[in-house]
């Protein structure tokens, strides 16, 4: 997804499922892992057991600039 692009403010708080990463990041599952525990990739949400999400909103402002992300821990 390009980061420029236009999304409405009520599609920012939905959630997407773990998997739903690759389309915004490019990136490998196991990567992700890694910079989840570096705080260098949106830090995914609890939604249940074995369930995590990310926010769309978190996921847009790490696309911004993907070098210099820091998570809030």
């Amino acid at each position: 997804m390009n980061p420029k692009e236009e999304i409405p403010e009520e599609v920012l708080d939905i959630f997407v499922p773990f998997i739903g990463h690759r389309p915004y990041s490019g990136l490998g599952d196991t990567t992700v892992e890694r910079r989840i525990k570096a705080l260098t990739f949106p830090q995914p949400v609890r939604l249940g057991p074995g369930s995590r999400a990310f926010r769309v909103r978190d996921l847009r402002e790490w696309q911004k600039d993907p070098m210099n992300y820091k998570a809030k821990a």
